[in-house]
């Protein structure tokens, strides 16, 4: 999966703005069918405008409906998703995280970003990536086989 430097940090920065550094945010990266370029970020308050209201991120049903309308006037896929985790937590997933899949999809990937993406310098390496493997089972992805890069295009 690629995204460009100027793609990663409008990322970065929607959800720096989005958690105020008090509650998490999050988004789908977004690709056309058959690309591993992320060429669109979804943030789920696009979705629905409570998504990040309780302070941990609630996307009801009718935000995949219409994340689902917005897939198919691009004529894409989720690649992924990537939410926050606050300050001074690990990256690490949550018994929450693990058992309320953003896509319950076998080889869905899932990125936490720490500290509330406050960090302005935040790179994919700075977060943990989850490779779902179905039935609420995840794999951690390490330095090898970690699935996003940044590319200047």
């Amino acid at each position: 999966m690629k995204i460009s430097f100027y793609r990663w940090l409008c990322l970065t920065i929607g959800l720096r703005r989005r958690g105020k550094g008090i509650r998490e945010s999050g988004a789908f990266l977004i690709g056309k069918v058959g690309s591993t370029r992320i060429s669109k970020i979804i943030f789920y308050d696009e979705l629905d405008p409570n998504a990040f209201k309780s302070g941990i991120i609630e996307l009801e049903g009718l935000g995949h409906g219409k994340l689902a309308e917005m897939l198919k006037n691009f004529r894409g896929e989720v690649l992924a998703d990537i939410h926050t985790h606050p300050i001074g937590c690990s990256t690490r997933q949550s018994d929450s995280d693990r058992r309320h899949p953003m896509v319950r999809l076998k080889g869905h990937i899932a990125f936490i970003a720490p500290d509330f993406a406050l960090n302005k310098f935040l790179m994919p390496k700075d977060c943990s990536a989850y490779l779902y493997e179905g039935s609420f089972k995840w794999r951690t992805l390490y330095d090898r086989d970690f699935p996003l890069k940044v590319v200047i295009v």
